[in-house]
């Protein structure tokens, strides 16, 4: 295996909104401070993979802006979804500290052809480099602004709340001027196109369990957690019983006839 591409984030950007001297669009060559511990994982997979570049191993790292829309495994923990569910299930967004943030955000299959191309790109192009993968970056009150504006396209009302008491808030912006420059990469997907999308799958689908585990990552990691600390316990149905613990029954004689 020759080409590895890593799944990264920009949010080892984070600086904070209390940092205004570097709330500024930051590029790939810039040094990186992540607080989270998120963050802070996937800066050193990225630092250990590098390590490991050579002629045999071409990795590719792949700084993913804010996801938003439609999948399978549906996301309501991301905030484009998350606005999308909150209309949906209560009739209105809610901003933390008044929206002020900034965040970078790309559609989700805008994201899978990024991974595309950094696979079928030429190794020297993309050999041991990083590349931010945005569409656009946006104030969140913005963002639910634009969310309102598609949601009423589908004949959804919804109002927008905010408080305004800093909670720990992330906040960073981003250039993809690189992954365009190198790779030709443009997202085509907007926010208010993925929203009508979003919602026209949520109905036909039945996605409408907005509180189940499955669609939120740090409860759904809990959960599975969790099961598998019960199933080392008891085991599971599925496998098979071990040799000696197979009680071996006398086999019963022939009737004469």
């Amino acid at each position: 295996m020759r080409r590895y591409i890593f799944a990264s984030s920009c949010s080892v950007y984070d600086v904070g909104v209390v940092d205004e001297e570097r709330d500024i669009v930051l590029n790939e060559d810039v040094p990186v401070h992540p607080r989270a511990a998120y963050a802070v994982s996937k800066l050193a997979g990225e630092q250990q993979l590098l390590a490991l570049a050579d002629d045999d191993f071409c990795p590719v790292i792949l700084r993913m802006g804010t996801l938003f829309g439609f999948s399978p495994r549906m996301r309501y923990d991301l905030v484009v979804n998350t606005f999308v569910k909150d209309a949906l299930q209560k009739g209105y967004l809610h901003l933390h500290y008044g929206g002020q943030m900034w965040r970078p955000l790309v559609d989700v299959r805008d994201a899978a052809r990024a991974y595309v191309m950094a696979l079928e790109a030429d190794e020297n192009i993309v050999a041991g480099q990083i590349f931010n993968v945005v569409a656009e970056n946006y104030r969140i009150s913005e963002l639910a602004l634009r969310v309102c504006e598609a949601l009423r396209e589908k004949d959804i009302q919804t109002e927008i709340h905010s408080t305004f008491q800093y909670s720990g808030v992330r906040n960073y912006r981003v250039s993809g001027k690189k992954i365009f420059r190198c790779l030709h990469y443009k997202p085509l997907i907007t926010v208010q196109e993925s929203v009508e999308h979003m919602v026209d799958m949520i109905r036909e689908y039945g996605y409408t369990d907005f509180d189940n585990d499955r669609y939120y990552n740090i409860r759904w990691m809990k959960l599975l957690e969790e099961i598998k600390r019960m199933i080392s316990i008891t085991g599971t149905v599925f496998e098979m019983p071990s040799v000696k613990s197979v009680v071996e029954l006398p086999v019963p004689k022939r009737a004469h006839a």
